[in-house]
């Protein structure tokens, strides 16, 4: 039985960099793990943009959310939503 902190998702930093050059307009040269959370991980991208991947499905659903919220209010999101996470 695997325990309840054990992430549902991980996210490689190759898998992360295919998945932002797929769907940003961003070259990934270098990518570093800068913190992992219960339901995220964050990474360093080009040494100056964070991106954060979740680690399980309602951290999926949570960044959904916060991504309409920003619509709602008419933020706008630097950090956006992938489309595809897996």
């Amino acid at each position: 039985m695997p325990n309840i902190w054990d992430p549902e998702y991980t996210i490689t930093k190759e898998k992360a960099a295919q998945l932002l050059e797929e769907q940003f307009p961003i070259s990934v040269h270098s990518i570093r793990e800068i913190g992992e959370g219960f339901d995220n991980t964050i990474l360093l991208v080009n040494d100056c943009y964070t991106f954060r991947f979740p680690r399980r499905e309602i951290a999926v659903k949570l960044l959904t959310s916060e991504w309409e919220l920003c619509g709602l209010l008419q933020i706008s999101c630097l950090s956006p939503y992938l489309s595809r996470y897996i």
